[in-house]
């Protein structure tokens, strides 16, 4: 049905159809419903008609050969050549209207394809240039991560460089001080501020560390 198409003609404003006009009496005035838009000519079988097939609109070929244009006389549209079909006409002008037609199939068959493989080669092409970018995202976040992991690394070293120079700082600064010993590095002993009184009051004087009884304030497993 795709190759059954609607003409456009053109009424012919003196044609009144079968109608009555004085009694039951039925008048034929010889007039034809359609006529040439051109040269008004009606479309009654004595004259040859053809419709172009771009716009469908139907003309005389008396119109066509004295007009000599390409553009349609009733729409203004261009047509070819080939795209004059004649009506109604003899057994040579049907086929080559026919091998017109056929041309025109195998014609739209080609496009059709060339659409589809041009439409398959954009798919495949969309999909190569997504898996690309997905690729190349996939590598920038393995650069970035690899960066980051070996920055992490040389900051650890430096922390840990910077505390221990401000570990070694505090010490030498204690040591620079007299009297700011730490517990473990001075013993009362051997403090020579303290007075020999107060270093007999602690287990770690040699007057405690000679004696033969407990100390009294510390617990001496020893002598109880």
């Amino acid at each position: 049905m795709k190759d059954v198409h609607t003409l456009n003609f053109t009424e012919n404003a003196a044609y009144r159809g079968e109608c009555a006009e004085k009694g039951d009496g039925y008048i034929d005035r010889q007039t034809a419903r359609y006529i040439c838009p051109v040269v008004g000519v009606e479309m009654n079988g004595r004259y040859k008609f053809v419709y172009l097939y771009g716009c469908l609109c139907v003309l005389s070929e008396r119109a066509l050969r004295e007009l000599k244009s390409r553009n349609c006389a009733k729409c203004n549209k261009p047509f070819t050549a080939e795209e004059v079909i004649v009506l109604n006409g003899s057994e040579e002008e049907v086929a080559v209207l026919r091998e017109r037609m056929e041309s025109r199939q195998q014609q739209a068959k080609l496009e059709k394809r060339n659409k589809r493989k041009k439409a398959e080669t954009q798919s495949i092409d969309e999909v190569t240039s997504a898996k690309q970018k997905r690729l190349a995202n996939g590598l920038n976040t393995s650069v970035q991560s690899a960066s980051s992991s070996t920055t992490q690394p040389h900051t650890n070293v430096q922390s840990a460089k910077t505390s221990v120079l401000a570990s070694k700082t505090r010490k030498s600064d204690a040591s620079d001080k007299p009297g700011k010993e730490t517990r473990g590095t001075l013993s009362i002993a051997d403090d020579p501020n303290a007075s020999k009184v107060f270093k007999s009051l602690f287990t770690s004087s040699d007057a405690a560390k000679n004696q033969g009884h407990a100390h009294w304030v510390t617990y001496n497993p020893f002598y109880n």
